[in-house]
């Protein structure tokens, strides 16, 4: 019901691992009637979700234990909605028959469930890692364990090219984690590799010296591999990755069957892969955001130093410019001095002090006010305000009286 519920909230993660368990705790706890039910219901979420190698392992077990079970209609019902998974005995043999071959429940030789634990097991192995290194570590061992291979390669596709991930090989510790483009890579066979990417095909040599479009690769000619498999990543029908493996102890090492268990742990190893460069991705922009925030921070405390700086200097000058002011204004001892005329004047500094004045001229018997209204702030303005009354005094004590002229 847990499954369910989260298969209908669109949680398909949290779905995934809950039909995983409903089946394990109903095969542990002997309700095969319950094993039935959660194996046909997580075939149903694979199936709607196009991973069909997955769900044919889970409606081969659902059949398989309703028939232990006794559901014989249930099997027919389930033989007839997937006919051409579960009808393998043809016409001349009953339906009944044609499932007990496949699935013999003597021993672990059933074949319909290619080992449904190990890959369940597999399953949350790597889908329960989200660091990209991390699950591709896994993934990679587990890929090798299952394919009997000697080496085990996987290969991710990214916009531009095919590059090499992860490697595992036997005899030695080795982890690749490089992303070393497929041409570069002198342990795997580039040519292969090509090929499955161009034709989405699956390519399996039984002799790869002897069999096969490959007999005349350098690759083979070269390391003279006994059994060479490489298979598609698919995810959403979009090719994401390449899974490659050697043998080279035994021809016709990878069987039909050891082809389907792959296929189908790299059906469920897909999503999470794409989960884990996704987090990647993030990863990555949250590195770069926080990048573009050092350098901007970087950049706005040289920029406050630059101001700090600019703002003595302003300082300075407004206090020159303040001095100058307050020297230029006429003084109440020279408004005093004129007679006939009484001046009042009020002069106030304001907080950013530029070249405006007032000033009262007196040469002989005439008197002039000026008044000037300097644009700006600062020693610049204080500078012009300056000029400004030199030439209006030398205009005044030089007699120019014509106000046109002056």
């Amino acid at each position: 019901m847990s499954a369910e519920m989260a298969r209908i909230s669109g949680k398909e993660l949290e779905a995934m691992e809950l039909y995983r368990q409903a089946i394990a705790q109903a095969k542990e706890s002997g309700f095969t009637q319950n094993e039935a039910l959660a194996n046909e219901l997580a075939a149903q979420f694979y199936f709607h979700k196009g991973w069909d190698e997955i769900g044919q392992v889970y409606i081969r077990e659902a059949a398989y234990n309703y028939q232990k079970w006794g559901a014989q209609a249930k099997v027919q019902q389930l033989e007839t909605k997937y006919p051409k998974i579960l009808r393998r005995g043809g016409p001349s043999g009953s339906s009944m028959d044609s499932f007990q071959t496949v699935n013999s429940s003597t021993g672990s030789s059933r074949g319909s469930s290619l080992d449904l634990f190990t890959v369940m097991k597999a399953s949350e192995a790597f889908s329960s890692e989200i660091i990209l290194s991390k699950m591709l570590e896994k993934l990679i061992q587990i890929l090798q364990e299952n394919a009997g291979a000697s080496k085990a390669f996987l290969i991710l596709k990214t916009e531009h090219q095919l590059t090499v991930e992860a490697a595992v090989v036997s005899g030695e510790e080795r982890m690749n984690l490089q992303s070393i483009p497929v041409e570069e890579c002198d342990e795997i066979s580039s040519a292969i590799v090509n090929y499955v990417a161009k034709t989405q095909s699956d390519v399996v040599l039984n002799n790869a010296t002897r069999e096969g479009l490959f007999t005349q690769d350098p690759y083979i000619l070269k390391h003279q591999p006994k059994s060479v498999l490489c298979t598609r990543i698919r995810h959403q029908g979009k090719l994401t990755g390449i899974l490659y493996f050697e043998n080279n102890l035994t021809t016709d090492a990878f069987t039909s069957d050891r082809l389907e268990v792959l296929q189908i742990l790299a059906s469920q190893a897909a999503i999470s892969l794409e989960n884990a460069l996704l987090y990647r991705t993030l990863e990555q922009k949250v590195e770069e955001r926080t990048a573009e925030l050092a350098q901007a921070n970087a950049e706005i405390t040289i920029l406050n130093e630059r101001l700090k700086a600019d703002n003595l200097r302003m300082t300075a000058e407004l206090d020159v410019t303040r001095r100058l002011q307050q020297m230029i204004l006429p003084k109440h001892a020279e408004l005093n001095a004129i007679s006939g005329l009484d001046i009042a004047g009020f002069m106030e500094p304001a907080e950013e002090v530029g070249g405006d004045y007032y000033d009262v001229l007196q040469y002989q018997d005439r008197v002039k006010i000026g008044i000037g209204d300097v644009t700006g702030h600062g020693l610049e303005s204080g500078v012009l305000m300056i000029m400004a009354q030199t030439v209006v005094r030398s205009l005044f004590e030089g007699n120019f009286t014509n106000p046109r002229n002056f």
